[in-house]
């Protein structure tokens, strides 16, 4: 017997067994599908939910005894998104470790909420929020737990949730830290975003700043609660210096008028630390934000910059589309005159792409 056979017959036993006798199918699901390829695996369980959907938690609980966290999840993964929705208002009804790997499974941008509204077993959006909350604080797989944070955003602003997420900015996983940020700046939710301007984490500082200039230019946050924390840190002596430079930045972004301040320690600071990220990194973010600082203050170290890191092979897409902005600049101009002549041909050939974008 081939494979094909061997599936469509283990599939026509579980969904047998599954209307005929359920217990005796969750006590032999596992071991019967130990072996199979993870397709023919989904084809068999979703089988046997046809026949019994009320079985869904009972049988990934089953699969879990006897195979690997990652063959599960790429069981569910290739399983119907109805039947896998199916699957998590089962689960999510006693939340753990399996329905936090449904979680995960779950493909897509598709809101899984928006799916398991739709089946007359779903437990609620109240229960379903708790379950996700516990996820969200649980000891899970970041995959699971940003997915949570997904789902709880595409519920809307309730309250437990704006204090859940608002609790994870602090997670010792960046993943779940960056998610968290994200997802207040959907949610709307002002003051936790503020409050993330104090977090010991730079790149949780940094997504916050971003999140609420963006939220104060589409006019969805208080405008004035901003500014003033914006100013605060810029006029605090005991802030780290790249901090007040990004918050005077910041100011500046929103359409204040900020004096600029001399070039001092203040900038040497942040041109320090970024140029560090651009040798190491050589990213995007990194670059736009390196320029900006140098252009910002003047600095003569600019066009080696530019020319440092258009000679990196790696990443030029990126690297490029960073520059950009610097290369629209008043030294723009001449840096490109300058890097057209570079005795590195690569350096060259990129400086005439830059030539183009310029334009």
């Amino acid at each position: 017997m081939d494979e094909a056979d061997d599936t469509i017959e283990t599939a026509r036993w579980a969904h047998e067994q599954a209307s005929s006798a359920p217990d005796e199918l969750v006590r032999a699901f596992a071991e019967r599908v130990r072996a199979m390829h993870f397709r023919p695996r989904a084809t068999v369980l979703d089988a046997a939910l046809s026949g019994h959907p009320a079985l869904g938690a009972a049988l990934v609980r089953s699969m879990r005894g006897a195979i690997d966290d990652d063959g599960v999840r790429a069981t569910l993964e290739s399983l119907p998104l109805a039947t896998l929705a199916r699957v998590l208002c089962a689960l999510s009804r006693e939340p753990d470790a399996a329905f936090a790997l449904s979680l995960a499974a779950w493909p897509g941008p598709l809101s899984c909420v928006s799916v398991a509204r739709t089946h007359p077993d779903y437990p609620g959006d109240e229960a379903l929020r708790q379950s996700l909350l516990t996820v969200v604080a649980g000891p899970y797989r970041a995959s699971a737990r940003v997915r949570a944070i997904y789902e709880l955003v595409a519920m809307g602003g309730h309250r437990a949730t704006i204090d859940g997420v608002a609790a994870a900015l602090d997670d010792t996983v960046h993943d779940l830290r960056t998610a968290a940020v994200r997802a207040l700046a959907r949610l709307r939710a002002t003051r936790p975003l503020l409050g993330a301007l104090d977090s010991p984490h730079a790149t949780v500082r940094a997504d916050a700043r971003m999140m609420l200039i963006q939220l104060v230019n589409r006019r969805e946050a208080p405008r004035d609660e901003v500014l003033a924390a914006f100013e605060l840190i810029a006029s605090d002596a005991r802030r780290a210096p790249r901090e007040r430079f990004e918050s005077r930045r910041a100011l500046r972004e929103l359409g204040e008028s900020v004096e600029r301040v001399p070039w001092s320690g203040l900038h040497q600071d942040a041109a320090d630390s970024l140029a560090h990220e651009i040798n190491s990194l050589a990213n995007r973010l990194a670059i736009h934000e390196y320029v900006s600082v140098l252009a910002d203050a003047d600095d003569p170290r600019a066009t080696d910059a530019v020319r440092e890191a258009l000679a990196r092979p790696a990443k030029v897409g990126r690297a490029l589309a960073g520059f950009r902005a610097f290369f629209k600049g008043p030294h723009g101009a001449k840096a490109l005159k300058v890097l057209a002549r570079d005795r590195d041909p690569l350096v060259r050939e990129r400086a005439a792409e830059l030539s183009k974008m310029r334009g």
